[in-house]
Formats: structure tokens, sequence, C-alpha cells
């Protein structure tokens, strides 16, 4: 799903609470990349708006820091409000033995992309927002966030996350995702990353992560998602939208689910597990809104079996599953209906 952004619930997570242990004054470490807060600060100052550049005065002044575990923390005034900026190491992906130096800005105030980047960019809107820099693609740690937020942490974040190159906006989703047709669930952590392709084209990443049951998913019937990822990229012209996760179709039993739009064309949608019966097969139909009542009359739903013994549960959104290697695959056309639902 290109570059995931399970960086989405770190930052929100690091609002949410502190130990009492004090943070000790200090300055950055030599090997702190600081071009990241220019890089920030000229990324901001470049759309124009009011609250990007109200975020860019915060960034130059590196007075006032303290350390905090494996992390580096300023105070800051920012919209009237007392908030902080983080200062921490990733690990560049592929190579972790490399430190990626990281800048993130907590803003006190609910934001839209669209009120923080211009209306060019698709719209969301967040709540407990932060605006984070990353000098590569890295892996975050638990370990390496500021040590009196790490017992908040813990409690609703993986021990690691994936951060992306460049910008990148993240908080509580408080609205629809445009560009995306369906409801979604009551509450997701979500991001929003920009960068550009190698021809040097504008490039957009919208990821949010599935935390609360997700009924009806994609418009599935007696269907429901408990947990997965979101995401809708755009690069140049082209539109993609997947979904991947876990959900249960007409039974407990439970699928790994995965959704994909490319463009405005075909989409498809695949459910596997490691085995399954014919009358789970009719469920899916039922959930499609292909149902074939007068088929099932006539035979053995509970007999005929249906296997993949090569089945592996996918949680990885940035290596999803091969469809042709899904227990059932269905197409949906570009009007939203789906034409077939076949067993691999």
């Amino acid at each position: 799903m290109g570059t995931s952004i399970k960086a989405v619930a770190i930052f929100l997570a690091l609002m949410l609470g502190v130990s009492s242990a004090p943070a000790q004054a200090a300055t950055l470490p030599p090997n702190f990349d600081t071009s990241v807060l220019t890089d920030l600060h000229n990324e901001l100052n470049g759309f124009g708006t009011d609250p990007a550049k109200q975020i860019s005065n915060v960034l130059l002044d590196k007075a006032g820091v303290e350390q905090d575990g494996n992390a580096y923390t300023k105070k800051v005034t920012l919209f009237g409000k007392e908030t902080t900026i983080f200062f921490m190491y990733g690990h560049k992906k592929n190579a972790q033995n490399v430190a990626v130096s990281v800048v993130a800005v907590m803003v006190p105030i609910e934001i839209t992309s669209k009120a923080l980047f211009g209306d060019s960019v698709p719209g969301i809107g967040l709540k407990n927002p932060v605006v984070c820099y990353a000098k590569e693609d890295c892996d975050l740690l638990t370990v390496d966030m500021p040590a009196r937020t790490q017992p908040s942490l813990k409690s609703i974040m993986p021990s690691q996350v994936i951060a992306a190159k460049g910008l990148n906006f993240f908080g509580t989703l408080t609205s629809s995702i445009e560009g995306f047709p369906y409801a979604l669930p009551s509450e997701m952590f979500a991001g929003f990353a920009m960068g550009k392709t190698e021809k040097g084209q504008k490039k957009y990443t919208i990821n949010a992560a599935i935390i609360k049951p997700w009924n009806n998913p994609l418009g599935l019937q007696n269907t429901t998602m408990k947990g997965g990822m979101l995401s809708l990229r755009k690069e140049g012209e082209v539109k993609t939208t997947e979904v991947l996760g876990t959900a249960s179709v007409g039974s407990p039993k439970e699928y790994t689910v995965y959704y994909k739009q490319e463009g405005a064309l075909q989409q498809s949608l695949g459910f596997d597990t490691r085995d399954a019966s014919l009358k789970d097969f009719f469920s899916i139909l039922d959930a499609l809104g292909m149902p074939f009542e007068s088929a099932k009359k006539n035979l053995p739903l509970t007999i005929v079996q249906l296997s993949n013994p090569n089945y592996q549960p996918k949680t990885d959104a940035s290596a999803p599953p091969d469809f042709t290697k899904m227990l059932f695959k269905a197409t949906r056309t570009a009007t939203g209906v789906f034409t077939e639902l076949i067993a691999n």
C-alpha cells in the first residue's frame, strides 16, 4: 500500500499522558541533523496559509531543548496555547543501524489538511494533529520516544511503526476522507503525507488505521472489519485506494480481506482463509449483494470444503496479498456492482 502511515498512532499518543520523571536541560546532539527543522520550516512556508506560517515560525529557535529519555523536547506557544516540539531518531528502512532525524510539532487545535496546506490537497480533518518531518522513510520505535510518555505509548501502539520521508500530518480523524465514498468507523487514526514521484510529480498519501470495528466496510453487508489499514494515494493523475484488514462475513469466521481500486475502472476484492465451506462461499456472495437463494437449496453446503494450504494472515500494509493466491476473489465494475466471485 505504498508508504504506510502506521506512525499515525505515535505522535497522537505523545499527548495522552506523562509520568513524573523530569526532563533534563540539554542541547540537540551533534549527530542530530538540524536541517530537518529548516526543511519543515521551508515546506510549511511554501503553502502560504496562516496556520502553516504560524507553525513554521516556531521551528528555528533551538533554545530551551530538554532531553527526555532517548528523545528531546521543547515547549513553544502556538495558536495562543502551549505545546511541544519533539526531536527524535528513526531507523532507516532496510538499514536499521542508520539513525534518521525526525522533528514533530504538536498542533494544539483541530484543523483540516486544506486549512493547513491549501485547497489543492485532498481533504481530511484531524483532532490532536501533529506535523512531522522525517529525513528518510524510517522505523520509529517506542523506546526512542520521550520517556515520560512511554507507558501511554505502549498501551496503544505497536513497538515499531513507519514514518514517511518528508512532510506528514497525523491525528484522530474527525471527518470523512475526500475521495473515499464509504462510511467510516467512528474513530480512526489517520495520516496525510506529501512528496514527489521520481518524475517530479506531486504525490499524496492518506492512511488510516482501523482501530474500532467497522460495520459494513466497503458497502459489504453483514460484515465487520476488526482491524487493518485504509490507504488512498494520488501520484500524478493516478489514484489508488486500498483496504487491508481482518473481517468476519456473515459468521464468526474471519478472513484476511484486501480491496484495491486503481484509477476509475475495475475494483478487486479478495477474501482469504485457510479453509472454507460452500456455505461460506454463499455468505460472501450475500455480502457482495449477489444472493443465489435458489442455488443453495440442492447443494451440500457444509460438505464441500475449499482450502488454501499456503494461507498466511496478511497484516503488513506495505506487502498486501496477491489476489491470485487468495481463496476467493470478487470483481466490481466502476458502477459499483459486483459481477463475479471466484474460488482460486
